[in-house]
């Protein structure tokens, strides 16, 4: 592909780039995702899966990073994972409780 005149350069490439993908899309839908994965190791290529929603929430490094919080959303009921506050304030910790019931905090007349 580097021959071919619409993909010569990093320019090129970029004003061509819908047809590149459509290029590309088919050149990787000839092999399966374990052969790209060994393949790419193999030729010491930068990489990255495009993780789908249950293997991101899954990804023993987005877990380590603290994205995803457990809460239990009432005493008794089974708890659930829940995406983190992407707010850090140095110093505070914040603290996860059930959510409020409907009405719980109206006034009582």
């Amino acid at each position: 592909m580097a021959a071919v005149e619409n993909f010569v350069n990093a320019r090129a490439r970029a004003l061509n780039a819908e047809e590149l993908i459509t290029v590309l899309d088919a050149h990787f839908a000839t092999q399966d995702y374990a052969y790209w994965t060994s393949r790419f190791d193999t030729e010491d290529v930068w990489w990255a899966p495009l993780n789908s929603i249950p293997e991101a929430v899954n990804d023993a490094q987005v877990i380590a990073s603290g994205a995803f919080v457990d809460m239990t959303p009432q005493p008794g009921e089974a708890p659930y994972r829940a995406v983190n506050s992407p707010v850090d304030f140095s110093g505070y910790t914040p603290t996860y409780g059930p959510v409020p019931q409907l009405g719980q905090h109206e006034p009582k007349w």
